[in-house]
């Protein structure tokens, strides 16, 4: 819920930044039912995950509501249909276009199939980077700016600072997708699930994203240098520079700790973290 609403909130805010002269605080209250729209999506996804997952995480995450007891599959079953019917009430009673509704419906539609079998993405550590950064990336960042903009009554149009935000989000979901697989690779290999760390190993997933992360900050900074009409360069560069080295400092004690399970954990949270910060600087870029 923490990171879907920083998300929405960003990218909300960051068209409202590009025209403040159609800013009213009556948009807000209108804003707030499309908040809980992503919020419930974002908890199908992670119930489905769950469900299609519990004998998994009985090995690695045995604290979750269905391993632990806590939630019957019937009763996981039950939430997941209620998210699903009251998200699509939500955007009919808001009058959501056609293509707001496709996005969110096909961004679901990915989601299910990434977990559920026969055709469960996660079992190929390439189907799962290329779903997650489309579904998680690419559908969600443009589909939340075009439902703001329609709900403005502006269209949708791309502009140097939308490409930017998608190109850092999609490229960050295959880092957090396949990083959150560094703790569970016990379960994973006993399951026969082919992920990045199971593969090719803790430490060589992990340089691997920390390079997608080093190269969006340079990129950022590169973009920010080229482009001072569209940016910002005295947040924009300083900004990712000391990013950067946050993610090259918590690398290096991940490493120092041999990748055990409870420090690939914290530097998950890390990520999140990291994105967070991204996310909450955007508006003002």
């Amino acid at each position: 819920m923490y990171g879907t609403t920083v998300f929405a909130v960003s990218l909300f805010a960051r068209v409202l930044v590009e025209n403040p002269q159609l800013f009213k605080w009556s948009l807000l209250f209108k804003a707030f039912p499309g908040l809980i729209v992503m919020i419930l999506g974002n908890s199908l996804y992670s119930g489905i995950n769950q469900i299609y997952d519990a004998d998994i995480d009985r090995v690695n995450k045995p604290y979750l509501p269905i391993p632990a007891g806590n939630l019957s599959l019937k009763q996981a079953w039950f939430l997941m249909t209620f998210y699903l019917l009251a998200s699509l009430l939500i955007l009919w009673l808001m009058n959501a276009d056609l293509i707001t509704t496709s996005i969110y419906c096909l961004t679901l539609l990915l989601d299910f199939f990434y977990s559920a079998p026969p055709i469960r993405f996660k079992k190929s550590p390439i189907a799962t980077s290329m779903v997650n950064s489309v579904s998680g990336g690419i559908l969600r960042v443009n589909g939340v700016l075009y439902a703001t903009r329609a709900s403005l009554g502006i269209p949708f149009q791309w502009s140097l600072s939308t490409v930017f935000i998608s190109a850092f989000l999609t490229s960050f979901t295959v880092v957090i997708y396949n990083m959150k697989d560094l703790a569970d690779v016990e379960g994973d290999i006993m399951h026969n699930i082919r992920t990045f760390p199971t593969i090719y190993g803790p430490r060589n997933t992990t340089f691997f994203c920390t390079g997608i992360l080093l190269v969006n900050c340079i990129g950022a900074m590169v973009l920010a240098f080229s482009n001072p009409q569209a940016f910002k360069p005295y947040i924009m560069v300083p900004f990712h520079a000391h990013m950067a080295l946050w993610v090259l400092l918590e690398v290096r004690k991940l490493d120092k700790a041999n990748y055990t399970k409870e420090e690939s954990a914290k530097f998950y949270q890390f990520l999140w973290k990291f994105i967070s910060l991204e996310l909450f600087v955007y508006p003002f870029i």
